[in-house]
């Protein structure tokens, strides 16, 4: 019987039990498919180091700003104390130890009321635990250890809550666990807390922030030194902080208190250092309306930089972070609330 020859040469038998391979493809587009993916990693790698690279020197920048600006805001008020006694001796030296010795008082009163807000700050607990772990939960929704332990941070909070609260707040507590019986998981948890709870402390803190904020512009644009402004807005803006903590019966961690007592000091050095510049600016202008025009750039720029520690605060002390839908751009949110804090001042019409 006749062979019949195969169709398919491309495996040919060579000697006893040996095959030829086949013959390869041409691999130069995968190669160039492995080339290029190689190449994105890289180009990944370098583009995340750059953007590090970059948020590192915007740091420094800002630091340095920062800087630059407390150490402005000391000479000038140096300066401006100088001056001040200095012409205060030149009427008499009795007026002259009078006003060392009224000023000496000033700034004893205004430490020793800073120094009583920052120790009423500390005294609160910390909750720093339930934001990670709430944080966690959104990763893992389904993770049992996290959902006892958020459930258990929770009861920790609305203890705390209960010890220091007012009618309201219990009678929320009460509703809360009333729902926590019925809830199935941590997810629900913290719905009812931010329902029932959370979003009746935010309007108290949004308030808290317009009334602080009217009266450091308030103060600073009447008043006719630039060390007063910076106390006014160094006191009013730890009060701030601490009236927010005391809302929320949270403080932050350690990094997290630095940061705000850092903004209230900028806050206070920049009130300070526009009064000093708007003085120098308006001072020469003839028409008496435009000379109105420096103590209303001065308040509402301090009023404005009032808001801004309030909202960093509340970020911060605020013992779940802000949901998603709620969160807004600081600058945009400043300028919300410095708006409705100007129309607060509008007259009501009468009957």
């Amino acid at each position: 019987m006749r062979n019949e020859i195969p169709e398919d040469l491309g495996r040919v038998t060579e000697g006893k039990g040996a095959v030829r391979p086949a013959v390869p493809e041409d691999l130069t587009e995968e190669m160039g498919a492995v080339a290029d993916d190689m190449g994105t990693e890289v180009e990944k790698e370098e583009e995340i180091e750059k953007a590090e690279a970059a948020v590192k020197r915007r740091g420094m920048m800002g630091r340095s700003f920062l800087l630059i600006v407390l150490v402005l805001a000391a000479v000038w008020g140096c300066i401006e104390i100088q001056g001040f006694v200095g012409k205060a001796f030149t009427v008499h030296y009795l007026y002259g130890w009078s006003s060392v010795g009224l000023l000496a008082l000033l700034f004893l009163l205004a430490g020793i009321l800073v120094m009583r807000e920052v120790y009423g700050y500390w005294r609160l607990g910390r909750f720093n635990r339930l934001r990670e772990a709430a944080a966690e939960l959104e990763a893992h929704p389904r993770d049992g250890r996290l959902n006892k332990e958020v459930r258990l941070e929770l009861e920790r909070l609305l203890k705390k809550m209960e010890s220091g609260g007012d009618g309201e707040t219990l009678s929320d507590i009460d509703e809360i666990r009333k729902k926590f019986d019925l809830a199935q998981d941590a997810h629900e948890w913290k719905r009812h807390v931010e329902e029932l709870l959370l979003e009746r402390l935010d309007k108290k803190v949004d308030k808290a922030i317009r009334q602080e904020a009217l009266y450091v512009g308030a103060g600073t644009a009447g008043s006719p030194r630039g060390f007063l402004d910076g106390l006014i807005a160094l006191w009013r803006n730890i009060t701030l902080v601490r009236k927010i903590a005391d809302i929320y019966q949270v403080r932050t961690g350690f990094w997290g208190t630095l940061v705000l007592i850092k903004r209230s000091f900028v806050a206070a050095a920049v009130a300070l250092l526009a009064q000093g510049s708007t003085s120098m600016v308006f001072k020469n202008l003839g028409f008496s309306v435009l000379r109105l025009l420096g103590p209303m750039f001065q308040g509402v720029t301090n009023a404005a930089l009032t808001m801004h520690v309030g909202l960093e605060a509340q970020n911060l002390c605020r013992p779940m972070a802000l949901p998603a839908d709620k969160k807004r751009s600081v600058h945009r949110q400043t300028i919300k609330y410095l708006g409705e804090a100007l129309k607060s001042l509008r007259p009501r019409p009468v009957g």
